[in-house]
């Protein structure tokens, strides 16, 4: 059985999550692993953003989702964004992904929010516009990321 938690209540697995961010998003940009690490530190809170869920299957992370105020220095204008989903392979298509999601839109409302945003990984752009469009997410615009790609920036309501 999968639970949702909260890195804040879980700091044991706080290397991990840096690592798969790390690995995934991180590596090839040349940013030091160190600086992917503190950048975790930060989103340990309980009631304010920055903020990372994990997804944990026994005491074992298995996914992580974030919730911040920014995530495209492009588009800084809006507010909150959904960030750093990930589930390790072994574990995907067990819908992990989207109580993850879930997760993190029923925080962004209980925080006050009334929508949510994300961009999709250049990447991977058609898979994950054909996820997001499935989970309702509408193209908001296109923008920018931090190498100079053209993304897909989604947007959905969040329910009060």
């Amino acid at each position: 059985m999968i639970r949702i938690g909260k890195l804040a209540t879980h700091p044991e697995h706080l290397d991990i999550a840096a690592q798969w961010a790390f690995r995934n998003w991180y590596e090839d940009k040349k940013i030091p692993y160190r600086a992917v690490l503190n950048d975790f530190r930060k989103r340990m809170n309980e009631n304010a953003l920055p903020l990372t869920f994990l997804a944990l299957q026994g005491d074992l992370p298995v996914g992580m989702i974030s919730l911040k105020e920014t995530d495209l220095l492009s588009r800084r204008d809006l507010c909150p964004w959904l960030s750093s989903l990930y589930v390790v392979p072994e574990c995907r298509g067990r819908g992990i992904a989207r109580s993850l999601i879930g997760a993190v839109q029923h925080e962004a409302a209980r925080l006050g929010y009334h929508e949510i945003f994300l961009f999709a990984d250049h990447r991977d752009a058609f898979r994950l516009c054909t996820y997001y469009h499935r989970l309702g997410w509408c193209e908001f615009s296109e923008a920018e990321d931090i190498s100079g790609n053209t993304v897909k920036v989604f947007r959905t309501e969040l329910e009060k």
